[in-house]
């Protein structure tokens, strides 16, 4: 008999398109898989999101809402201290909760995976499924092979919820970045896509721009993910949304500049292909 999997949904649109990646590498391990869209509502677990797709076009089904209420009420007796060993232990065939980036095969007949798994490199893998897929949910995703190649610099600068965490990338890193670019591949116009709805007075990064696209709601989503992706060049945040939109794009010989270290308050990182270039961001 197949295991169950059911993948939580967390985060905005990029962590949504991963986290269904991962169900995809789930299913293909043999799993039967489900997704939860519940837990975007969860106030316990982040601020409320919307579900940005479509799951059914990936060819998934979604669990009910009653169903979600009974995981999570075996999900509170999961963390009860008189049962936590036995619920992790290899005495229990029956349910098992997996959270965090790094996939643990240690599965059960249920199994629950309550992550972001941007660790593992099943995105790499999937890529034409995830353009397929897209493409359904929204017919701009599927011009992202089609449009015109855009030779600046795609700049990705998330600010707004990454302020209030302390996790926001200063600027010296995107300066580092473009005299890189400038310096290597004599590329020295960019674009700007960002989560602020107005442009920052005297900052330079923002005044030397050729292009800012705000979240200024003109558009959505996909519609902005699908112009990122058809550039060449990138200058990704710490962020889901332009390390997707980076890996998405079908150009050849394309360059993408990542920070490092990810985060400052903590040690994740996410799969890094091996021809990205590394940039400091402390």
């Amino acid at each position: 008999m197949k295991k169950i999997a059911v993948v939580d949904l967390l985060g905005g649109f990029g962590n949504q398109v991963i986290q269904i990646s991962f169900a995809k590498y789930l299913q293909d391990s043999g799993f039967v898989v489900r997704i939860n869209p519940h837990q975007l509502k969860n106030k316990e677990i982040e601020k409320k999101r919307n579900l940005e797709l479509n799951i059914e076009s990936f060819g998934f089904k979604s669990i009910s809402y009653l169903t979600y209420l009974i995981f999570e009420m075996i999900k509170k007796l999961f963390y009860l201290r008189l049962l936590n060993k036995f619920f992790n232990s290899r005495y229990n065939p029956i349910f098992k909760i997996f959270e965090g980036q790094h996939l643990k095969k240690d599965f059960s007949f249920i199994n629950r995976f309550t992550g972001y798994w941007q660790s593992e490199d099943h995105i790499i893998n999937n890529q034409n499924f995830i353009r397929e897929s897209l493409g359904k949910n929204n017919k701009n995703l599927n011009q992202i092979e089609k449009n015109e190649l855009n030779e600046n610099i795609m700049v990705h600068i998330r600010r707004t919820d990454y302020t209030d965490i302390s996790e926001e990338i200063n600027d010296e890193y995107y300066l580092e970045a473009l005299k890189f670019t400038k310096s290597n591949f004599e590329i020295e116009k960019y674009d700007i896509f960002t989560d602020l709805n107005t442009i920052p007075h005297n900052d330079k990064i923002f005044e030397n721009a050729n292009n800012v696209y705000l979240n200024d709601g003109s558009e959505n989503a996909f519609n902005t993910f699908s112009k990122m992706a058809n550039y060449r060049y990138f200058i990704i945040a710490n962020s889901s949304f332009s390390y997707l939109a980076s890996i998405m794009s079908m150009m050849n010989n394309k360059v993408v500049l990542y920070p490092s270290p990810w985060f400052k308050n903590s040690n994740f990182e996410p799969f890094i292909p091996k021809d990205w270039v590394r940039i400091d961001s402390l």
